[in-house]
């Protein structure tokens, strides 16, 4: 949910125009365990806009976890089913 939804559509569309078939790994919640940021993907509605809208042009959207978080790494970092 911390993704620039701009770059991410224009990605999409590129890879769209090119007919390739492609993926997209979602995490819902982004969570900076050192400041205790945490950012979700319903407070970023643009970029679940983006998401549908790739969604309808053929992207997949796969959940990658909740937020990819073990113990008091950063989001995106660890390994959130290690134990």
């Amino acid at each position: 949910p911390a993704s620039d939804e701009k770059k991410l559509l224009e990605l999409g569309q590129y890879v769209s125009a090119q007919h390739i078939p492609y993926q997209i790994a979602v995490t819902p919640a982004w969570i900076n365990r050192a400041t205790g940021d945490e950012v979700t993907l319903s407070d970023r509605p643009k970029l679940v806009s983006v998401l549908k809208q790739l969604q309808e042009n053929g992207a997949s959207i796969i959940l990658h976890g909740f937020s990819r978080t073990y113990r008091t790494e950063e989001s995106g970092q660890g390994f959130e089913f290690w134990d």
